[in-house]
C-alpha cells in the first residue's frame, strides 16, 4: 500500500500527496517545533518542506524510506529558518513552542523535558528529536544529517547524559 502511494506521489497524483501529508504532517510539526522552538515557524517550515517534496519528487529514490528523504528536506529548511531567527527573542519562541506542543498529547513532565532538550546544542537536539520523537534509526539519522553513524551515536550518548544530569534520572535511555 505504501509503495503504491509513493508511486502515485512520484507521478504527481495530488490525492497521494494529500494522503502523505495527512500521514506525516503532525510528526513533522512536532519535529520542527522541537528544533525551532516556535510553533508558527514550525508550521511555515513544514508547509515549505511539503511543497519542496512535491516539487522535487523526481529526486526521491524509492530504495530509501520516504520519511528519511522528507525529514532531510524538513531539517534543512529548519536549519535555514533557525539562522534567520537569531534576532528573535528566545523566551517568546520558547513560549510559542510550549503552548503549541502542550496542546498536543504530552505528559505531566513535558515542560521540564522540553526545556532540558532545548538546552542541548542544536546538533545534539536534532539527534534526540530525530531518534525519540520521529523514531529514526541511527543509520537513518546519519543519512538525514549527512554525517557518520558513529557521530550520531556519540551525539545521542552525550545528549542522553546531559538530559539525565538535567532531569536527575538514572534510567534515561
Amino acid at each position: 500500500m505504501e509503495q503504491e502511494l509513493l508511486k502515485q506521489f512520484y507521478l504527481g497524483d495530488e490525492n497521494a500527496f494529500s494522503l502523505l501529508y495527512s500521514k506525516h504532517a503532525k510528526g513533522a510539526l512536532l519535529t520542527a517545533a522541537s528544533i525551532l522552538g516556535s510553533a508558527n515557524d514550525a508550521e511555515d517550515c513544514v508547509q515549505e518542506a511539503f511543497c519542496r517534496a512535491y516539487m522535487y519528487r523526481a529526486q526521491y529514490n524509492s530504495a530509501y524510506p520516504f520519511e528519511a528523504w522528507f525529514y532531510k528536506i524538513l531539517l534543512n529548511i529548519c536549519r535555514r529558518k533557525r539562522y534567520k531567527l537569531v534576532n528573535k527573542s528566545i523566551n517568546e519562541a520558547d513560549e510559542e513552542a510550549l503552548q503549541y506542543l502542550a496542546a498536543q498529547d504530552t505528559g505531566a513532565r513535558y515542560t521540564e523535558l522540553y526545556e532540558a532538550i532545548q538546552s542541548l546544542s542544536h546538533r545534539h537536539r536534532e539527534c534526540i528529536v530525530l531518534k525519540y520523537l520521529c523514531g529514526f534509526s541511527e543509520k537513518d539519522i546519519a543519512q538525514i544529517l549527512k554525517t557518520n553513524q558513529n557521530t550520531v551515536k556519540s551525539r545521542l550518548f552525550k545528549s542522553r547524559a546531559a538530559l539525565r544530569k538535567k532531569l536527575g534520572e538514572e534510567d534515561l535511555q
